[in-house]
């Protein structure tokens, strides 16, 4: 509920603009972000394909090809996260722009680049911006449609549209290289940049998240970790994984894992919740969306392969033979959302896991004599089945947390998508690369060459050198076992994303809710929710539509309506305004005895429905107009919200945060000693006071009935200093706080005059801290002593005055009484 509140002034500042604009404006910022998306996938397989001119014409050594073709991929998987953060803190169609320009910028390095360094430079460039692009677009989309129906859509148009860029670079890529070489091909990135940057602050709106905080401790394990095993793959395939080397990397990346999750769990601002993953449709989308990019990345990598060193097609032919893959994935993708409203998640990612790990595990049979129809169809099947997967796993982890963490959800699928991609690109390079080494000598062998030779040209091979000064019979037998090698390699390179695929898909079945849900984000799903509606008696006060969005038609409800004359009507029936949605938790956990009550803006109850097992429900508004939605539970924080009601159903959706405590216990920082009749007040984000108490004879406090959040704890008690905390409240039970008061310094002395010294009474004593304010005045009794309490250690200046006045610097060194004592210098009268 806190996150509809939050976006109603948003929603109430473009109420102004009529709704057919607003709505073109929606979709056009969507075709924008969709755009920046393409950018960063177009370099995947652009990079791919220039591959074999890159090493012909710099001589590059097989591993350093492995590096070129993956660190990429390395730098987006281990920077998306926390990019994801940084968009949500400084604005994420800023951090968006941003990412577009480091794509074009590391494009124009790469084509600029006269050797494999400036190569390597440029690509990590561009994975940065990468990472910048790819939560902050899937951010951007979430953010311009809040119904429930279009956001699954707007996300699957989303997620489709990397198909199209990892089709459309190695098409770019051939007609390129038919007349310029590889140095023009990264070209078209930086014209695809900058016309992002030209559309992206005309078209997309900034949005942020400004309770969110950069977790530099998870940033650089994250990196570690990510870097590592991505190193460990790498070396481990041409060293051998029992290497020194790999074995460090991978211990490494272990490491830095569990002291991720460790970090995690404690820091008050996570780059990532690891509660979230107790969700289990969320937990699951996540480690589906690994297995699914890596299918999808390794096998479009293993067939362009294929295609070129295996049949010896050119980059052109191979790009446009690659189309029924890209093709497939896209028409599906398009549908993948529908298709889920209707048959439910589970069995849409069934399907897609069955179809996509059929087309792979029938690849294994592919040589170089195999029907291109028969190849095309494979990868038909292949690109179907992971249309069917990736966008709605994508929609799933999105929609399966609170409207709050979207953004973080949205990070999250993105790191595992391209850590998953990752490991694609590496280890099917790696694969490819050990297989060829490996099979290589077996094959020039075989075709009548002597062992030394073939083994001399492995070497050759192997280190990028060019075999065009053999002669042409030589060249033809090299080009024929290079051939023979590659097929033998693509064997395990298709294996491992179809086994892959294939446990994603069973996980999903078994793990994911068929129709999940959260918080303004959830598809309308099946339920058992009745509602008892009443006919107002006057009609209610109509406002301009804009501070809600009405969603699709409502389709699909097992619930019924029971209206004043008592016969149910199916919502499958209805044609009015029904308002929608579901009620669950912060941890997106139906809240099954809920109530739901709509009123009139007069204060009429209108209507009142009863939620379901599986949180849903339903209310039917008696007309177009603005209405208070009241929803309430015992044990639960109960929850009002405006709703603006037109034409159709609204999808809107609830979260009632569970009511909680906050006890603990106030101690004396140097003895341990509990701290009685300390004022403790607890404050919101707002400032504003939930709740106040005092410590009893054991220092001992007690809140109860708070809702999930985080709060400042404030400490009060005499000599002691105050102190002052954040907490953050969990959404079950009791939470503990220790509190450690440090006493405060304490300054006596006594104020004299006269050549006899006498004790001044009534002189005004004034301490002014370091900073210019006054700490504290005091008046002098009968025997001219003066004192002040709970004070900070530092610097200080006392003045006193009675006579004429005296002032003097001193220094307080810590807790504890100080004496000072003041001699005016007025003589005796």
């Amino acid at each position: 509920m806190a996150s509809h509140a939050a976006q109603a002034p948003a929603a109430q500042a473009i109420s102004d603009t009529p709704m057919p604009e607003r709505a073109r404006r929606r979709w056009i910022g969507l075709l924008v972000a969709c755009l920046g998306q393409m950018v960063m996938f177009v370099n995947i397989t652009q990079t791919t394909a220039t591959l074999a001119p890159i090493q012909d014409d710099l001589h590059v050594s097989s591993s350093t090809l492995v590096w070129i073709a993956s660190i990429y991929s390395v730098m987006v998987a281990s920077f998306v996260l926390s990019a994801g953060t940084v968009g949500d803190i400084v604005g994420r169609r800023r951090i968006f722009a941003l990412g577009a320009f480091l794509l074009g910028a590391g494009s124009l390095t790469v084509s600029l680049s006269p050797g494999s360094t400036g190569v390597l430079i440029g690509e990590a460039i561009m994975g940065l911006g990468g990472a910048a692009v790819l939560p902050n677009s899937l951010s951007i989309v979430t953010h311009l449609f809040t119904d429930a129906h279009e956001r699954v859509r707007a996300v699957g148009i989303w997620a489709a549209v990397s198909g199209i860029g990892l089709g459309f670079g190695p098409i770019a890529a051939g007609v390129i290289l038919e007349r310029y070489s590889w140095h023009a091909v990264f070209l078209v990135n930086v014209v695809l940049a900058a016309v992002v940057l030209l559309l992206t602050p005309r078209f997309v709106a900034e949005s942020r998240h400004p309770g969110r905080h950069l977790d530099p401790p998870g940033l650089v394990l994250a990196i570690a970790a990510i870097g590592a095993l991505n190193y460990g793959v790498i070396d481990g395939g041409h060293s051998g994984f029992g290497s020194a080397r790999a074995v460090w990397a991978f211990v490494v990346a272990a490491l830095a894992l569990v002291a991720f999750i460790l970090v995690e769990a404690r820091t008050r601002t996570p780059m990532l919740k690891l509660r979230l993953f107790r969700i289990p449709s969320f937990a699951t989308a996540n480690v589906v969306a690994l297995f699914a990019q890596y299918g999808f990345v390794a096998t479009a990598f293993a067939q362009v392969l294929y295609l070129e060193r295996v049949r010896h097609e050119s980059i052109l032919r191979s790009g446009l033979l690659l189309l029924p893959l890209m093709l497939a994935y896209v028409i599906l993708s398009s549908v993948a959302a529908p298709l889920s409203r209707v048959i439910g998640f589970k069995a849409t990612l069934g399907i897609g896991a069955l179809i996509a790990a059929a087309g792979n595990l029938l690849m294994i049979n592919q040589d170089p004599s195999t029907s291109l129809v028969t190849v095309g169809i494979l990868m038909a099947m292949f690109g179907a089945g992971a249309g069917l997967i990736l966008p709605p796993v994508t929609a799933v982890s999105v929609i399966s947390v609170p409207h709050a963490d979207g953004g973080m959800a949205s990070g999250s699928v993105n790191l595992f998508r391209q850590v998953g991609g990752t490991l694609g690109a590496t280890i099917t390079g790696t694969i490819l690369t050990s297989g060829l080494t490996s099979r290589l000598p077996e094959q020039l062998t075989g075709r009548g060459l002597s062992r030394p030779v073939a083994e001399k040209l492995t070497a050759a091979i192997s280190s990028g050198a060019s075999a065009s000064s053999a002669s042409a019979a030589l060249r033809e037998t090299i080009t024929a076992a290079v051939g023979g090698a590659f097929s033998g390699a693509l064997h395990l390179a298709v294996l491992l994303p179809g086994a892959a695929i294939l446990a994603g898909g069973a996980a999903a079945v078994v793990l994911i809710r068929n129709r999940p849900g959260q918080p303004s984000a959830s598809p309308v799903a099946a339920g058992n929710t009745r509602v008892t509606a009443q006919e107002p008696g006057s009609k209610p006060h109509l406002v301009p539509a804009g501070t809600a969005v009405v969603g699709q038609p409502a389709t699909g409800y097992a619930s019924v309506l029971s209206g004043p004359s008592g016969r149910e009507t199916h919502l499958d029936s209805m044609t009015g305004r029904v308002i929608h949605g579901f009620v669950r938790d912060g941890a997106g956990t139906a809240v099954e005895a809920a109530t739901l009550t709509l009123i009139s803006l007069q204060g009429r109850q209108l209507g009142r429905a009863h939620v379901g097992l599986d949180g849903e429900y339903a209310l039917n508004a008696p007309a177009g107009g603005s209405y208070v939605l009241i929803a309430a539970a015992d044990g639960r924080q109960p929850q009002a919200a405006t709703v603006v009601v037109g034409e159709g159903p609204l999808g809107y959706d609830v979260v009632l945060s569970a009511t909680s405590g906050l006890a603990g216990v106030v101690r004396d920082a140097a003895d341990g000693k509990p701290v009685a009749e300390a004022m403790v007040v607890v404050t919101d984000v707002r400032g504003e006071v939930l709740a106040t108490g005092m410590t009893g004879p054991s220092g001992v406090f007690t809140f109860h009935d708070l809702f999930a959040g985080t709060f400042t704890v404030a400490v009060n008690a005499a000599a002691y200093r105050p102190f002052a905390l954040p907490v953050e409240v969990g959404d079950q039970g009791i939470s503990r706080l220790e509190v450690d008061l440090n006493r405060g310094a304490v300054l006596r002395g006594t104020v004299r005059a006269g050549a006899g010294r006498r004790p001044l009474p009534d002189a005004r004593v004034t301490l002014v801290d370091a900073a210019g304010n006054v700490a504290g005045t005091a008046v002098t009794g009968d025997d001219g002593s003066y004192a002040f309490t709970d004070l900070d250690s530092g610097y200080y200046t006392l003045t006193a005055s009675g006579y004429a006045p005296v002032a003097t610097s001193l220094s307080l060194d810590g807790p504890g009484a100080s004496g000072y004592d003041v001699e005016l210098g007025h003589p005796d009268q």
